[in-house]
């Protein structure tokens, strides 16, 4: 296996660098960013690269900001490489930009398998684990929850059954990441020529399984505050390679994560809830009033959890706000403000 097929590099790929190659350039991939310069793995080793000036002319057209993960076409004759093309991308994870701005921001991308990493302490939240899943699989990649701190937690079990209640058929692991337990799964994954990833909030032991992935201390991790949140150890998105030949993608702590577009990221996610819409009377049902609702019915004998079915609303309300104007979105708030209201007093109620 040569270097570039270490890194994940295949046929595919060379089919669509075959434009680029004939222009002389040279087939790397991204394994960081370091201010505006991004550090390239080629097969004769590491170089800094800029981005050429016509592609940041058209980057405001649209064209894609390399991520960490991207396959690239760059100028190595100059002293500092120059990023001329970034590949199409066969996997990505995006969420939305912080702000206003309704415009994508791709975390990784070229990934065949997500590890959603949360710690079963203060960090657990199938919330948020739900938006991890919308966007992983909106993005094409396989996620892979890992449940860690296994050992801190004596409702684990309680805490995994409730995990697969919503992660549906993608697969839940229990570890512990700092003892060094039940991470014989790894080996499912960890294949020479694949690309793995880790997602999940500061302190949920990403840097600690990277450490024992990679063999070395090459994360260094700090203990959590007093208030059981973790500090962040991770500042940047980086690659490594692993001692088996999979490359491996670390990324810093996420505080939020707005949806950007993932409409069948949401679909996958609740199946079990959209699942429910044929079951009602009425084929435009709001599923908060009307008779011979499904979802009602689920809601009252307890087979749809009121929490998953407001964060459902909750997503879907995020999603269908993109590409609204200020004034379409100040209505499509106060719509669904009333409608979480309602759920609030019906749930009270029951």
């Amino acid at each position: 296996m040569d270097a570039l097929e270490r890194f994940g590099w295949d046929a595919a790929y060379a089919k669509a660098f075959e434009p680029h190659a004939a222009k002389g350039l040279t087939p790397a991939r991204v394994a960081a960013r370091e201010g505006s310069l991004f550090k390239l793995w080629m097969e004769t080793g590491e170089r800094l690269a800029q981005l050429s000036g016509i592609y940041k002319r058209d980057l405001e057209r649209d064209v894609p900001f390399p991520a960490v993960g991207d396959w690239v076409a760059a100028d190595m004759s100059p002293t500092r490489a120059v990023l001329h093309a970034v590949l199409p991308r066969r996997s990505r994870v995006a969420r939305k930009e912080a702000g206003e701005r309704d415009r994508l921001q791709v975390l990784v991308a070229n990934v065949d398998t997500i590890f959603v990493v949360s710690g079963l302490d203060q960090d657990f939240n199938l919330r948020r684990l739900e938006r991890y899943l919308a966007i992983v699989l909106e993005g094409g990649a396989r996620p892979v929850i890992l449940l860690n701190k296994v050992d801190l937690c004596p409702e684990a079990q309680e805490r995994l059954k409730d995990t697969r209640a919503v992660a549906g058929e993608v697969a839940v692991h229990l570890m512990s990441a700092k003892q060094g337990a039940g991470l014989d799964f790894l080996a499912e994954y960890l294949l020479p020529g694949k690309t793995v990833a880790l997602l999940g909030s500061s302190g949920a032991g990403k840097s600690t399984l990277v450490n024992h992935i990679l063999g070395r201390e090459k994360q260094p991790t700090k203990t959590l505050r007093g208030d059981g949140r973790g500090r962040h150890t991770t500042t940047s998105r980086e690659m490594f390679l692993t001692p088996n030949g999979t490359v491996l993608i670390d990324t810093p702590g996420l505080r939020e994560i707005q949806l950007a577009d993932a409409a069948e990221g949401l679909r996958r996610t609740f199946e079990d809830v959209e699942a429910l819409f044929s079951g009602c009377k009425f084929d435009n049902c709001r599923h908060h009033k009307e008779p011979g609702c499904a979802v009602l019915a689920a809601l009252a004998a307890g087979t749809l959890l009121a929490a998953r079915w407001d964060s459902y609303l909750q997503l879907k309300h995020e999603q269908g706000g993109r590409g609204l104007t200020p004034w379409e979105k100040a209505r499509a708030n106060r719509k669904h403000s009333r409608l979480i209201d309602e759920n609030k007093k019906r749930n009270s109620s029951d």
